[in-house]
């Protein structure tokens, strides 16, 4: 038979379960607040994008400092263990790249508290929450396409670079999946504390080039079929 062979398909059922969630919800949080009124139309393009900061300040802070913790509670790290170390020992699964719907949805509901204490407003409260699950869901996307597509730009090149150097060179760097930004603040990017060049073409370019003799870089990760120790 002609066609894909069946263990090379990617199944995108896993990453359409997380859109079938997340944006009936945003667009119930848009409703809601349209509907309340409190806040001028001039303030929801300023409370939407600092919601997708806020995301991608999340994502770095989860994956850094939680998604790679060692539990002694059996139940937490198995949970644990769904949520992201099972990813790292099987990469190119599908149902492993994308955070499970009640793994994320709590996350969700803290950031939603978080928002509401901190603008003592659930009308702004709800615009920063559309803001931070658009972010989740350009994350999920990313981090799709990173590991499960062959063809990408420039960019998710260099993004796809950042996340392999995490995955089969160093576990404690490349935390940003969706931006750089944050790994170069802090000074946990590929150049870390060395000051050396963590990102620019330059920069990816020393991190493709040990990486493509393992073929995991630039549309070929397990082309081979064999599987690389993480």
């Amino acid at each position: 038979m002609s066609g894909t062979p069946r263990r090379d398909r990617v199944r995108y059922r896993f990453l359409l379960a997380v859109f079938c969630c997340y944006i009936p919800l945003m667009a119930g949080f848009g409703l809601w607040a349209w509907e309340k009124g409190a806040l001028p139309g001039s303030l929801w393009p300023a409370c939407l994008v600092l919601g997708v900061m806020c995301w991608t300040l999340t994502e770095y802070a989860l994956h850094r400092f939680v998604l790679h913790v060692r539990l002694q509670a059996a139940a937490a790290q198995c949970m644990i263990e769904r949520l992201h170390l099972g990813h790292h020992r099987e990469p190119r699964d599908e149902a492993q790249v994308t955070v499970p719907v009640y793994g994320s949805l709590p996350i969700a509901a803290a950031l939603l508290g978080v928002f509401r204490l901190s603008t003592n407003s659930w009308e702004i409260a709800a615009l920063l929450m559309i803001g931070c699950m658009a972010g989740y869901l350009w994350y999920e996307t990313v981090h799709f396409r990173i590991h499960c597509s062959r063809q990408c730009g420039w960019w998710l090149v260099r993004q796809r670079a950042n996340h392999c150097f995490h995955h089969y060179r160093d576990q404690g760097r490349c935390f940003g999946v969706t931006t750089p930004v944050w790994d170069w603040v802090y000074r946990t990017g590929r150049g870390g504390l060395e000051g050396g060049r963590t990102f620019g073409p330059k920069g990816t370019s020393r991190a493709l080039k040990p990486l493509r003799g393992k073929r995991q870089i630039a549309g070929s990760m397990e082309r081979s079929g064999k599987r690389l120790p993480v």
